[in-house]
C-alpha cells in the first residue's frame, strides 16, 4: 500500500530531525486509531522513544493527600464539589512518611508528585513536602500537582525542596470547569518564574475534542518549556455529568501518544513522553512513562485509589516489563536491569 503524498513528507522529515507542526499533527489526528498510518506512526515513535531512553522505563508516583469538594467544579473530576460522593480524607504526616518509604524503598521510583485539591493549604503542603523530601533519596526530585498559586507560593516549594509543578490549561478550560483560562495561564508563568520545572498535560481528552484542540493544548505546551509532552484520556465515572460524552479508547490515547513523540524530534528538551493512565499500547508507541498512584484521584471513586483504579510499583514494573523495556532507569541516575529475577524479587 501507498501512503498519501503528504503523509510520507511528514514521516521523511521526521527521520531527518524536524517534527510535524501544528497542521501537520491537525491532518495526522485525522486518520483513524487502526490504519496504517496511525500503526506506522506508533511504530516509528515506539522506536525514537526506544533509543532515546535506551530502552529503559521510568516510574513516577503519586500521592492524593487531601480528598474534599472542590469548588473548580470539574465537570470530569470526582473531587468537583457539585457531585462530591466520596469520603473526605486529609492524610496525616505519618501516613505521607509511610506512603513514601513504600514507594521509594526499592530504589526504584523516579520521582514522586503530592496532589491537592485546586484550594490547597500551603502550610499542610509544606510540611507534607518536609516529610517527603526528608523519606526521599535526595537525588529524587519531589514536584506537586496544585491549583493556581502566585510566584510568591511557588518560590516557597522551591525553597522547601520541590522540583517542579504539574499544571494544566484542561480542554476547554472555563467551559467544563469552574476555572478561568487566564489565571491558569498565570500559573505556568509564576512555575516559570520561580524556577520550578513545569510538567504538563493535554488532557482530558474525550471523543467530543478536536484535532485542532487537542494540537493547541500539546503546543501550549512546548510554548512554556515544558521537558515532557504527556496525554491523559478522560475516564468514564457514571455519576459525573460529563460522563454520557463516553470516553476515547487506549488505540486512540496510543496515537496521539506517538504524534507527541514525533513532535519532539524538533526539540531536544523534550526527554520523555508520557499517556494517562499508563497501559501497554501507550508504551509501544513512544511512552516510557508509568505511574503509581495512592489516595486521593480525580478518576476514581474511592478515597484511596491504590484500592482500585491506581496501580502499585509491582503494576508499574510488571507493565514495563511486558512492554518489552529492558531497564528501569532512576534520577540517581542509575539503570536497573528489569528481569524476570527482577520481577519475582518483589513478587510482581
Amino acid at each position: 500500500m501507498k501512503f498519501e503524498t503528504r503523509f510520507e513528507s511528514i514521516i521523511g522529515n521526521v527521520f531527518n530531525g524536524r517534527g510535524p507542526d501544528k497542521d501537520e499533527c491537525v491532518y495526522l489526528l485525522g486518520f483513524e486509531p487502526h490504519s496504517l498510518e496511525s500503526t506506522y506512526m506508533m511504530s516509528i515513535a515506539n522506536d525514537i522513544s526506544r533509543k532515546k531512553s535506551g530502552n529503559a522505563g521510568i516510574i513516577y508516583a503519586q500521592i492524593g493527600i487531601d480528598v474534599a469538594p472542590c469548588r473548580a467544579n470539574c465537570k470530569f473530576c470526582s473531587f468537583a464539589q457539585e457531585h462530591f460522593n466520596l469520603q473526605q480524607k486529609r492524610m496525616n504526616m505519618q501516613e505521607i512518611s509511610e506512603c513514601v518509604h513504600a514507594l521509594a524503598g526499592a530504589g526504584d521510583l523516579f520521582g514522586l508528585f503530592l496532589m491537592t485539591i485546586h484550594d490547597f493549604d500551603m502550610d499542610y503542603l509544606l510540611e507534607a513536602v518536609k516529610v517527603t523530601r526528608a523519606a526521599l533519596p535526595s537525588y529524587s526530585p519531589v514536584w506537586v500537582n496544585v491549583g493556581d498559586m502566585s510566584v510568591k507560593e511557588a518560590r516557597q516549594l522551591k525553597d522547601a525542596g520541590v522540583e517542579g509543578a504539574y499544571h494544566v490549561l484542561r480542554l476547554r478550560e472555563g467551559e467544563d470547569t469552574n476555572l478561568d483560562p487566564k489565571e491558569r495561564l498565570k500559573t505556568f508563568d509564576a512555575i516559570q518564574e520561580s524556577g520550578l520545572s513545569l510538567y504538563t498535560c493535554c488532557e482530558p481528552i474525550g471523543p467530543e475534542h478536536t484535532a485542532e484542540e487537542i494540537v493547541d493544548r500539546v503546543f501550549l505546551s512546548i510554548e512554556y518549556g515544558a521537558i515532557q509532552l504527556s496525554a491523559a484520556r478522560r475516564v468514564m465515572i457514571p455519576n459525573l455529568p460529563i460522563a454520557e460524552r463516553g470516553q476515547i479508547s487506549q488505540l486512540r490515547l496510543a496515537q496521539i501518544t506517538a504524534i507527541l513523540m514525533l513532535i519532539s524530534v524538533s526539540f531536544p528538551q523534550i526527554a520523555t513522553v508520557a499517556c494517562h493512565e499508563p497501559n501497554l499500547l501507550g508504551l509501544s508507541a513512544g511512552s516510557n512513562v508509568v505511574a503509581v498512584e495512592i489516595g486521593g484521584n480525580p478518576r476514581d471513586e474511592v478515597t484511596n485509589t491504590a484500592e482500585n483504579r491506581g496501580l502499585s510499583m509491582n503494576d508499574c514494573r510488571r507493565m514495563l516489563f511486558e512492554a518489552g523495556y529492558t531497564s528501569i532507569i532512576t534520577s540517581e541516575p542509575k539503570v536497573i536491569p528489569l528481569t524476570a529475577e527482577y520481577l519475582r524479587k518483589f513478587g510482581a
